[in-house]
């Protein structure tokens, strides 16, 4: 053994063996980093032995020399069979200790050159909350006590460090996922609910995170100033939409191409848009005297992101885009659209197409997929899972299936219970996903010209035979956009006829940026259409939210008709 070095009385205080027993002395100290033992006493690791008078360190080592080989490899022995040990169950259990109850926990290494308090002695492949171990270059030797100080040197061994649970891994993936979408409220409480919380270095790291981002969030000054953009089904196969019959007119005017919609989702992703839920705009608070009252908002987000509303007309799939032979059936000779919602066998929400050539295909072929894939490579623009509103009719059914009741009696009763349930499925996904479901009407009239008698059967129709089917809504999206009224607060027969069918938010069409009244009662939000039609006469509305040169589908016939 070797003494390494002399520490002095001012630098260091500390003990010697003295008259039969350890006493306080204010000498000098030899520091000793092997077990050893001295002419006096058997000493440790990192205790003192006494130095008096002028004895160099080379003199002290001589007196070393006394050392008791024996209990060293004794020692050493001892280490080396419980690092195997801990070995074995490493391999078997994945866990250094078997999950074995212990004692107590080794000493925390501490941090080598790029490494946090939180993260030293970590596996390198860590959670996105925090770092990866940095490689200091510094080991741990064993020792009889079963604890590490860094030391230099290739013979010692590096220490394991624990791994995290699965469970904690588990939940560490979903409070991630819920804060790419800025819930870092549902994100900590998630954290917290591990049980052994405080004792978990990536939950605690990652909470410590969240907690800073979070106190970044700039809350949105105004809802009222936020804006609702909406579009038609997607043309897919624009050599069918646009071949010159009588619907390619309309096509142009009122529809979107799948390439300008991926466009435009993509320009307002860079321009900062986020996704928010109409509720989020405006929630109904429950009051201390058992009412409900409408509110503004509390949207809180990064700075310099904004946020935006997106609804979908007509979620129907009509047969005149789709149907070509009039058997009411969609076939290859359709207008280029999907022909229907679809949850796939791994429960996600696609559509079902046919192409020219009559191959039946699934995948992005319109609104509700193309988002949902976009927003799976880019979850924060989607504010706390928000999607888009999805506005259905229901003179021909909803999604795309045989809903009326009509097709009762034409297809009987199992196939269209199939129907029923099979459009049932769609709706439960598409809220299960984060969409609204809207009423569009049930037979698409012009609410702002027809009578509060028209109205009231149209809206008890809806209630009738598309209730049932997609569920409960308190969303009106109006067709055509015609409102009931002006800019004053609603009254009359009409309003009562929605307002009594549990109708709270309403949204028309207008062409202004933003459009948004919050009543105690109710909600107006005004909507823009993003079609053809606007694109090609009025590209400058839009230009808070994309350029349209950028989007425009080269494959849309100019000039778009006039209407």
């Amino acid at each position: 053994m070797r003494v390494d070095f002399i520490m002095p009385e001012e630098e260091n205080q500390g003990v010697s063996w003295r008259n039969g027993k350890w006493e306080k002395r204010p000498d000098k100290f030899l520091i000793i980093h092997k077990s050893g033992k001295n002419a006096e006493k058997s000493i440790d690791k990192g205790q003192k032995i006494p130095y008096t008078g002028e004895k160099k360190a080379g003199e002290a080592n001589a007196g070393m020399e006394r050392i008791d080989r024996r209990r060293v490899w004794a020692l050493l022995l001892a280490a080396a069979i419980l690092a195997g040990c801990l070995a074995g169950c490493a391999q078997l259990t994945g866990d250094p200790f078997g999950n074995m109850k212990i004692a107590s926990r080794p000493a925390r290494q501490e941090p080598g050159e790029g490494e946090t308090s939180a993260s030293a002695g970590k596996p390198a492949a860590s959670s996105s909350a925090g770092g990866t171990a940095a490689q200091s270059g510094q080991k741990t030797a064993q020792t009889a006590e079963g604890t590490g100080k860094p030391e230099t040197g290739s013979s010692a061994q590096q220490t394991a460090a624990p791994q995290t649970p699965p469970e904690a891994a588990a939940i560490l993936e979903k409070a991630k996922a819920l804060a790419a979408g800025y819930d870092y409220d549902a994100a900590l409480a998630l954290l917290r609910s591990y049980p052994d919380f405080d004792s978990c270095d990536e939950l605690v790291r990652a909470s410590a995170e969240f907690e800073s981002v979070k106190s970044a969030l700039v809350r949105w000054p105004d809802p009222t100033t936020i804006p609702h953009i909406f579009f038609h089904s997607l043309i897919v196969d624009t050599a069918r939409a646009f071949d010159g019959d009588s619907d390619s007119g309309g096509y142009n005017q009122y529809m979107c191409t799948v390439s300008e919609f991926r466009a435009i989702l993509q320009k307002l992703y860079e321009g900062g848009w986020v996704l928010v839920g109409i509720r989020d705009m405006a929630p109904a608070v429950k009051q201390a005297d058992g009412t409900v009252r409408y509110e503004p908002g509390n949207i809180l987000l990064p700075a310099g992101k904004k946020p935006i509303i997106l609804s979908q007309d007509d979620v129907n799939y009509y047969e005149y885009m789709t149907d070509s032979d009039g058997d009411h059936f969609p076939d290859k000779k359709g207008d280029g659209f999907a022909d229907r919602l679809v949850v796939d066998a791994t429960g996600a929400l696609t559509c079902e197409y046919i192409t020219a050539e009559g191959a039946v295909l699934t995948g992005d072929y319109d609104l509700v997929p193309i988002l949902e894939s976009f927003i799976r490579q880019h979850p924060d623009f989607s504010y706390r899972g928000a999607r888009a509103i999805i506005g259905v009719t229901g003179y021909q059914g909803v999604f795309g299936y045989k809903t009326h009741p009509k097709w009762k009696g034409i297809l009987g009763d199992q196939a269209y219970g199939y129907q029923i349930k099979a459009a049932q499925a769609v709706a439960q996904s598409l809220k299960a996903h984060g969409y609204e479901i809207a009423s569009h009407s049930f037979g698409h009239p012009a609410y702002g010209e027809i009578s509060a008698d028209a109205v009231r059967w149209d809206v008890q129709k809806w209630e009738d035979e598309v209730q049932p089917v997609v569920g409960d809504t308190d969303i009106f999206l109006y067709p055509f956009g015609s409102d009931i009224a002006g800019a004053e607060d609603y009254s009359g027969p009409k309003f009562d006829a929605l307002y009594a069918a549990g109708y709270r938010y309403f949204c028309n069409v207008d062409g202004r940026d933003y459009w948004v009244q919050i009543h105690d009662g109710y909600v107006r939000q005004a909507r823009r259409n993003i079609d053809g039609y606007r694109m090609y006469y009025n590209p400058e509305m839009l230009d808070d939210l994309f350029a349209v040169k950028d989007v425009l589908d080269p494959a849309r016939p100019l000039p778009v008709p006039p209407i």
